[in-house]
């Protein structure tokens, strides 16, 4: 079975999820490929920082694993 790991927008932060234990658990896992929700690619309005396609050309170069936009 493939791993996966999915990415959301700020909606998951807010929830707690982007604490750094979270995040120091999420470097952990080593998936076969990352998932850009579509929360995240289709936002309106988009985010002020970058977008989607610069985000998931970040997260290729620092992990090495391919990212899927959904």
């Amino acid at each position: 079975m493939e791993k996966i790991a999915i990415v959301g927008c700020g909606a998951y932060m807010d929830s707690g999820y982007g604490c750094p234990g979270m995040s120091i658990k999420l470097s952990q896992i080593k998936p076969d490929a990352i998932y850009l929700s579509s929360c995240l690619v289709n936002a309106k309005p988009g985010c002020p920082y970058s977008n989607a396609d610069q985000m998931a050309e970040i997260i290729e170069k620092k992990t090495g694993i391919k990212v899927i936009q959904l």
